[in-house]
């Protein structure tokens, strides 16, 4: 590995056959595969239910418990008619100390158009088709210089509220379909807060868990400690550059309250291993933790 630049795309590139990505979840969630990789060398091919058997007592679990959005929007131009889709991303200047996204008449959105909006477009949402007049109306304020493809939109109403009627679970690109109902409540966590909504996006590891394993593990003497990060749709976007380092990333709204500190310090403090399920639960750890590993809220 020492000859791998390890800044470079082209280093990442492998292939992946078509018939190998799955276009819907297992019937039983925590039925999926799980690649196990000891500290002894070698790979097992496990299922997601053998966590069970992995964990030790004493051992946290850190997961994210954000609530995903129907975050996309389809509507169109008020007076042209052209189309137009709206993805929710986050509050824009929302209270950060509320530990939800604060519901707010002005998002950041990425906004797809034929066309560039310009600023003071207004935007209709259908209740109904993407062409009822009787919608929900939005109006462009103008694109954020520091963030591609993003614009400040405000909505005249609650647009969380909305989307919870009327918008669309926005699928991962490398899922070929339409999003349906069953979308809805499988692209959710079984141990989500409904009192904060925000991502745009699911915490997938977490997809992976149903109740019943949840149980078992707390019967094995592991603990759960829940952090929120809200996913944004940067978790899909590309890299274009050639190297990694280039890549703009989009901001993501995180908190680690003090329970879920105390957890994890108390777990560290007595032999017990902390695991993050999921690369967004990782990022609240990273993000909170000082020079000595110790996680505050």
């Amino acid at each position: 590995m020492s000859d791998v630049d390890l800044d470079a795309l082209a280093s990442y590139e492998f292939a992946l056959p078509a018939e190998q990505i799955a276009q819907r979840p297992l019937e039983e969630r925590s039925a999926a595969r799980l690649l196990v990789v000891p500290t002894s060398g070698g790979l097992q091919h496990r299922h997601v239910r053998d966590l069970v058997e992995l964990v030790r007592p004493g051992d946290v679990l850190v997961v994210n418990d954000t609530t995903v959005i129907p975050a996309r929007l389809y509507g169109e131009k008020a007076g042209t008619g052209g189309r137009v889709e709206v993805l929710l991303v986050r509050p824009w200047r929302s209270n950060a100390d509320s530990g939800a996204s604060s519901i707010g008449a002005t998002w950041v959105c990425l906004v797809n158009a034929s066309k560039k909006p310009k600023p003071g477009t207004r935007l209709v949402f259908g209740t109904g088709t993407a062409h009822s007049i009787d919608g929900f109306f939005a109006t462009v304020d103008g694109a954020l210089d520091d963030e591609p493809g993003a614009f400040l939109v405000r909505f005249e109403g609650d647009p969380v509220r909305f989307a919870q009627s009327y918008g669309h679970v926005p699928l991962p690109p490398y899922i070929a379909r339409d999003d349906d109902a069953g979308d809805v409540a499988r692209y959710q966590t079984v141990f989500h807060d409904a009192n904060k909504p925000g991502s745009s996006a699911a915490p997938t590891a977490g997809l992976h868990f149903d109740d019943a394993l949840l149980d078992a593990l707390r019967a094995k003497g592991a603990q759960l400690a829940k952090v929120t990060l809200h996913v944004g749709p940067g978790t899909f976007l590309p890299v274009r550059g050639a190297k990694v380092s280039e890549h703009a990333r989009h901001p993501e709204p995180w908190f680690v309250d003090e329970r879920a500190s105390i957890t994890i310090q108390h777990a560290k403090r007595n032999g017990g291993r902390v695991i993050a399920v999921g690369t967004t639960s990782l990022r609240c750890l990273e993000s909170a933790a000082d020079d000595d590993g110790n996680v505050a809220p």
